[in-house]
């Protein structure tokens, strides 16, 4: 063997790998976010042509790139309906990317239809989850992987892929499938990178800044986290310390489109001293060159869109004096609103309940005051179970009167705090501002009866297939009414435009 190798080495046969320097273009949390949003930043043509750009220069210093994506790149605007999901797949191919993660956004229709989706867009980009489970059961077997591994100039680079294991955000997936504690996995995709001689380890996530820091502490192997799903703009690397005391950058580009991340690392087998040369944020905005071909594909979703509802998407239904509350530069309405009490009192009157509810983490992309167009009205709540369902259905749930009257309490006393607008209640306070009692649409509150409260389905129907004991409970209480959220969102608006927060007198909205 010592002969084997001074032989190797005498006729120039390198024993390692030579170092090489790797471009990683990065995004994470898309949400379908086509044309970019509203205040005039991102857009997938404009990302294309960006990530182009960035490939040739690399390349014309001989540097090869790889293009990842942390995931949730399905659900979040209304492309997200195009071609029943399918297009928001196929833009992964248009744009260039080589492997993304699942996100929570990404399974909301189930495995099977996930399992369609990506039959149906002929997908190229390798989709993983190390600890989405049961991959075979949901019809996902060979479909989503655990790793994989890239090649280049002899340099073995592994990408593995966690997923988000939040409970709350599981309920599709429970029958044919789910999502383990990322945490548990780094050791076994440490131990399978070491197996297949990996030189450079990845690990894709859709788990947030704070759950990405923690897997870095229980790592020795892994040299570069690409996250995602808390919407986190890094403007340079977070780096955090592993089991070894090696400092290990952690990258996310915040949502929406808005940007794109590019680092250079340089590779350096035979020491696994590796380097990371430079990294830069890149923010994309309206002004920026578009690549025609992606342009001419989001032209094409747009009309996909339009036979999905059956209308334009430009069909002005109503007015609005205010803004329609929503997220805004990827980051989620965290307060009850003027808006969020328009939406609570419809909810309550499109069904026979006793109290609205509305919680402002549902809206989606805030709206500008002005027109409303229909599509303007998906946007702002673009939630859906099923394809062609109409939205989210409204439900009431009977609810004993001490444990709403608690509810309501802490509500009341932090106002707006918790994004939560209530509609049919009215706080009845003393000279001093302090609540005597509560009117329930009028009536003095009687904590011995049973109310019933309107809210979204999915809520009870979450609950139903993640708590077991609380199934009963709420299969008795509950009523799942048929009413659909936006049909009735365009009536509301259509009958009471211009819409303006004077309206809500007649109801507290907190």
């Amino acid at each position: 063997m010592k002969i084997l190798l001074l032989t190797m080495v005498l006729l120039g046969f390198p024993l390692f790998a030579q170092a090489v320097k790797v471009q990683i273009l990065h995004t994470n949390d898309l949400h379908s976010y086509f044309e970019g949003t509203r205040n005039g930043r991102g857009g997938y043509a404009r990302l294309k042509k960006l990530a182009d750009q960035l490939k040739t220069q690399a390349a014309a210093q001989g540097i090869k790139t790889i293009f990842v994506d942390g995931g949730d790149f399905g659900e979040g605007t209304s492309y997200f309906m195009a071609n029943n999901g399918v297009d928001a797949f196929k833009m992964l191919d248009a744009l260039g990317i080589d492997v993304t993660v699942l996100g929570n956004h990404d399974y909301l229709q189930g495995g099977k239809v996930l399992a369609e989706q990506i039959d149906g867009a002929q997908l190229k980009t390798k989709i993983l989850s190390a600890n989405l489970k049961a991959k075979r059961e949901s019809g996902l077997n060979n479909k989503i992987f655990d790793m994989v591994r890239i090649e280049i100039d002899g340099v073995k680079i592994g990408i593995f892929g966690l997923s988000t294991s939040e409970m709350h955000y599981q309920y599709p997936l429970v029958g044919s499938g789910m999502v383990l504690s990322p945490s548990g996995f780094v050791k076994p995709m440490e131990e399978r990178a070491e197996m297949n001689k990996i030189d450079y380890l990845i690990a894709l996530t859709h788990i947030g800044l704070s759950k990405d820091i923690d897997i870095v502490k229980r790592s020795k192997d892994i040299d570069l986290v690409v996250g995602g799903h808390s919407h986190t703009r890094l403007q340079e690397p977070r780096l955090a310390p592993n089991k070894k005391g090696r400092q290990i950058p952690i990258v996310q580009t915040g949502a929406n489109s808005m940007a794109l991340g590019s680092i250079i690392v340089d590779i350096e087998p035979a020491t696994g001293k590796h380097e990371m040369v430079s990294y830069q944020l890149h923010d994309i905005d309206h002004s920026m060159p578009e690549d025609e071909t992606v342009h001419d594909l989001v032209e094409m979703a747009k009309i996909s869109r339009d036979d999905y509802f059956g209308r334009p998407f430009t069909e002005v239904i109503g007015e609005s004096t205010f803004e329609l509350s929503g997220s805004k530069d990827g980051h989620n309405n965290p307060k009850a609103s003027c808006w969020g009490g328009h939406l609570a009192y419809m909810t309550l009157h499109s069904v026979r309940a006793d109290v609205g509810l509305h919680i402002a983490s549902f809206d989606g992309e805030a709206i500008p005051a002005g027109p409303i167009r229909f599509g303007d009205m998906i946007d702002n709540f673009p939630h859906f179970r099923e394809f062609g369902d109409g939205g989210w259905e409204i439900a009431t749930l009977k609810i004993n009167g001490l444990l709403l009257r608690e509810i309501l309490e802490v509500i009341i006393r932090k106002p707006g705090q918790f994004g939560i607008n209530v509609a049919g209640v009215e706080p009845v306070r003393d000279a001093n501002g302090k609540v005597k009692h509560l009117l329930i649409n009028g009536k003095k509150f009687n904590p011995l009866k049973s109310y019933y409260l309107a809210i979204p389905s999915e809520l009870p129907f979450a609950l139903e297939r993640t708590v077991p004991w609380l199934r009963k409970l709420l299969y008795r209480n509950r009523v799942y009414t048929g009413v659909r959220y936006w049909y009735q969102l365009e009536s509301y608006i259509r009958a009471n435009s211009p819409l303006n927060c004077e309206q809500m007198t007649k109801t507290a909205w907190f």
